[in-house]
């Protein structure tokens, strides 16, 4: 059977735990069997904990993942300092083109996210190679 992974469930922050369990429930019914929930960067361990334990019982596997935006590259670099033990996957929204570089560059970034809209797209081929080289 074939496994399938969904990396991006958003919740609301106030979301009580039965209506994350409709959802995790729900996904594990469209056969997602790892399924990300992205958290903000100031999520209680003990919140997550209780998730996982949820996830075990639905039998589906619970990947953490924080979205990051940062303004500016020092920013950047204190919030992955703060983020890369407690969550597994980390993604950061390039709203620059420095912090699109910095991100590209840093192994503990695992996401790169781009803006749809082409003039606030910073994705050329420095940031693919970038990108590229921090994870050979």
């Amino acid at each position: 059977m074939t496994s399938y992974a969904d990396l991006h469930l958003k919740v609301s922050p106030n979301a009580s735990l039965e209506t994350v369990e409709n959802l995790l429930k729900e996904d594990a019914r469209l056969g997602y069997r790892l399924i990300g929930i992205a958290f903000s960067p100031e999520v209680s361990a003990e919140y997550i904990n209780r998730l996982k334990l949820l996830s075990k019982s639905i039998n589906v596997d619970l990947v953490t993942r924080v979205d990051l935006a940062p303004v500016t590259t020092k920013e950047l670099l204190v919030y992955l300092k703060l983020v890369r033990r407690r969550f597994e996957v980390v993604a950061v929204k390039c709203n620059n083109k420095q912090i699109a570089r910095q991100a590209a560059k840093d192994r503990r970034v695992d996401i790169l996210s781009f803006s749809t809209d082409p003039r606030k797209r910073f994705f050329d081929k420095a940031e693919a190679e970038l990108a590229s080289k921090s994870f050979a």
